[in-house]
């Protein structure tokens, strides 16, 4: 069980980076000077290194200081996603008034706690290796780091409702995309980083709590780059399909018994068959209603036409 943990823990890794370079590469030069484009940039970086420096640490036969050192890194790392998210939210979709004393007390907060983080024992004392990876000891400043995670993302949350509802409505829909990735990321840190520990008296599934930071990232990149996106019902029904394609996929790692893997391999291409179906016919169904839609706008607008040519010959 344990190998198998560690071989999906390497898979799932491998991909999440590679694909938060690719979404790098891919905002950037979709508009290097656009404002939103550079946070996103940072947000994605400071991520992936949060994630890399956190798989490097549980790695098999790591050594003790080497591991701690390593898991300061994500910390740190964490602390500067949270300071370029919070600046993300004040520009994203559209830029909200400057409030100069929060923004530069954010900024100062995080430069401060970068360093403290990765070259001291107030957060990350020491840790015990444990046959999953480690575990890690708080030091004395762990409520400070927590306090700062937590008074960022009520701002963070804050920034994004407190333009919603004057946004127009192409912006509203980028924004509920991007409060899908946020809430798919919230619930599954609240579960494996929160719950678990609580329950379980372990840290030791924390890393699928990382790992959802894909999904912040994936829909976020959406909402900046598409111009014309789908609705949330459409948006949900891909959602739900790429999700459960995603667990059978990993589920057939966790047996040893090769007819089992079998089964959960053909089960797994059928769902993914049956998947591309649903989601054609979903993705179908919206086109030929904006198509309607654009139909109904081109003949009211001819109907105006008419009716005003006719007022000014009786004028």
């Amino acid at each position: 069980m344990t190998l198998n943990f560690h071989l999906v823990n390497q898979i799932i890794a491998a991909l999440i980076v590679l694909l938060n370079f690719l979404m790098i590469i891919w905002i950037y030069f979709a508009s290097p000077r656009e404002k939103t484009n550079k946070l996103f940039v940072l947000m994605a970086f400071f991520i992936t290194l949060w994630i890399g420096f956190g798989y490097l640490a549980d790695f098999p036969n790591q050594n003790g200081w080497g591991a701690l050192f390593l898991n300061r890194l994500s910390f740190g790392f964490v602390v500067l996603f949270l300071v370029s998210a919070y600046f993300f939210s004040v520009h994203f979709p559209q830029k909200i008034g400057k409030n100069i004393v929060m923004d530069k007390t954010i900024l100062i907060s995080g430069t401060l706690l970068f360093p403290i983080a990765i070259f001291t024992n107030l957060i990350a004392k020491k840790l015990i290796l444990e046959s999953w990876g480690s575990s890690i000891i708080f030091g004395s400043g762990k409520n400070f780091f927590y306090l700062f995670v937590l008074i960022t993302t009520i701002l963070f949350f804050f920034n994004i409702f407190k333009k919603y509802h004057s946004l127009p409505k192409k912006d509203r829909v980028k924004t509920q995309y991007f409060l899908i990735g946020l809430s798919l990321f919230a619930i599954f840190n609240l579960v494996f980083n929160v719950l678990f520990p609580i329950v379980r008296k372990t840290v030791e599934y924390y890393q699928f709590g990382n790992y959802s930071t894909i999904f912040l990232l994936g829909f976020t990149a959406l909402a900046i780059t598409k111009k014309q996106l789908f609705d949330v019902k459409t948006l949900l029904t891909d959602l739900l399909v790429v999700a459960m394609a995603i667990v059978l996929f990993i589920i057939p790692f966790f047996t040893n018994n090769l007819e089992i893997k079998i089964f959960l391999s053909l089960f797994f291409l059928f769902f993914c068959w049956f998947g591309f179906l649903l989601i054609r016919y979903t993705h179908r169904e919206v086109k030929q209603k904006e198509i309607l839609e654009q139909k109904v706008q081109e003949r009211t607008k001819d109907l105006q036409n008419t009716y005003d040519q006719l007022k000014k010959k009786t004028s």
